[in-house]
């Protein structure tokens, strides 16, 4: 949950800071909704259907970190 939270605080503060937002951050909100929702499905949900909501949360929060790890990457070979 810590890294969730860093990882949350980075993104907020590249986002006021650069003026260019890759496409790939659109997926971050969809994250951001993944690790929110089991809050707010508590009492309506399943642990199962809990848990599968993080897991998609989590898969979307991860999905820009790669993209622009592997844009770097890609940067610095050439």
């Amino acid at each position: 949950m810590i890294l969730a939270v860093v990882y949350i605080a980075i993104e907020l503060v590249k986002k006021n800071l650069l003026q260019f937002v890759s496409r790939w951050n659109r997926l971050y909100y969809i994250g951001l909704l993944g690790i929110i929702a089991p809050v707010a499905l508590e009492n309506k949900a399943g642990p199962e259907t809990l848990r599968w909501i993080t897991n998609i949360g989590v898969l979307f929060l991860l999905a820009p970190l790669v993209v622009e790890a592997g844009t770097l990457f890609k940067a610095k070979q050439t």
